[in-house]
C-alpha cells in the first residue's frame, strides 16, 4: 500500500493526497506516467516524481524506517502493507515497575509464530531474533520495552520500529492497551483478566518457589499481548487508508498459533 500512498512526500498532506486520489492518480506509477494539466502546478508534479524515485528505492532496499520517519503519525500503520511477512510484535514483562526493573520474559510474534525468552534460559538469543526483522511493532515500545531492552543488552537496536500507542492516540483512542482492545471488539486473550502487577508475582512465584505453573501461566499472559497486537496495527491500517477509491487488499492473516516456542518446548495457549 506504501505505492498508493502520497502523504509521506514533502510538500503533501493528507488533503492533497486524497485530492491526488480523486482525480485518478491512485499511485507512484500514475506520477511516473505523467499527472494531467490542472491537477498539480508543474512544480509539484515534478517533485513529485523526484520523491517518488527516491521512495521506490527506499522500498526496493526493505527501508521501513524511511517511510516512519516521512509518514504522519497517524498513517504509520501504512508500513504493515508492505511488510508484513518481515514484522515482530514486541512485548516485554519485567520483575516491576521500578527504575532499573529487569527483563523476565519476552514474547515475539513473527513468520516463525510465537517465541518467548527467559531470563536465565534463553533471554540472550533475542537480539539475533530482532534483528532478523525489518519491522518491529510495540505498545508503548519507544517509552517502555525498548528502553528497558536496550539497557539490558547494552545495545541499541537497528529495527525500525512501529509504537501504535502515538498511533492510536493520533485516531482518539487512550488507554491501556487491554482497555483499547475491549473498546474496539479485539479478543484473543487467553488468560482471562491478568494484569501487568499479576505479571510481576507470577515471576516471583516461579523464581520463589520453583513454581514452573506459575512461569508457564506468565508465558501465556505475555504471549496474549503479542497475538492482540497483530489484529490491533491492522485496525489501524484501515484507518489509515481510509478515503482510498479503490478496493483494499486482504490484509495477510497469520494462523494464529496455539503453541509457544518456549526455551524447553512447545507449550499449549
Amino acid at each position: 500500500m506504501l505505492t498508493r500512498s502520497f502523504c509521506h512526500f514533502r510538500g503533501v498532506k493528507r488533503d492533497g493526497e486524497r485530492h491526488l486520489w480523486r482525480h485518478g492518480i491512485l499511485g507512484w506509477d500514475d506520477v511516473e506516467r505523467g499527472v494531467p494539466s490542472g491537477i498539480l502546478s508543474p512544480a509539484k508534479t515534478a517533485s513529485l516524481r523526484e520523491q517518488v524515485a527516491v521512495t521506490r528505492q527506499a522500498l526496493l532496499a526493505r527501508d521501513a524506517g524511511h517511510f516512519l520517519t516521512r509518514l504522519p503519525v497517524a498513517e504509520r500503520p501504512r508500513v504493515l502493507g508492505d511488510f508484513a511477512a518481515e514484522t515482530g510484535y514486541l512485548d516485554i514483562e519485567t520483575d516491576g515497575l521500578y527504575e532499573g526493573a529487569r527483563v523476565t520474559t519476552v514474547a515475539l510474534f513473527s513468520q516463525d509464530g510465537v517465541r518467548v525468552f527467559v531470563r536465565g534460559q534463553n533471554l540472550d538469543r533475542l537480539p539475533a531474533a530482532i534483528e532478523g526483522l525489518r519491522l518491529l511493532v510495540t505498545y508503548n515500545g519507544k517509552r517502555f520495552d525498548m528502553p528497558i531492552l536496550q539497557r539490558e543488552f547494552g545495545q541499541e537496536f537497528g529495527v525500525p520500529h512501529l509504537d501504535l500507542c502515538p498511533v492510536l492516540h493520533a485516531w482518539g483512542h487512550y488507554g491501556g492497551l487491554k482497555a483499547i482492545e475491549r473498546r474496539l471488539g479485539i479478543a484473543g486473550r487467553t488468560t482471562g483478566g491478568l494484569d501487568g502487577n499479576d505479571a510481576v508475582l507470577l515471576w516471583q512465584h516461579y523464581v520463589e518457589q520453583g513454581d514452573a505453573e506459575a512461569l508457564r501461566l506468565l508465558l501465556r499472559y505475555n504471549a496474549s499481548d503479542v497475538l492482540t497486537l497483530e489484529p490491533l496495527a491492522w485496525k489501524a491500517w484501515r484507518w489509515a487508508m481510509d478515503g482510498y477509491p479503490l478496493q483494499l487488499p486482504v490484509p495477510p492473516s497469520r494462523l494464529c498459533p496455539n503453541h509457544l516456542q518456549t526455551p524447553w518446548g512447545s507449550l499449549a495457549l
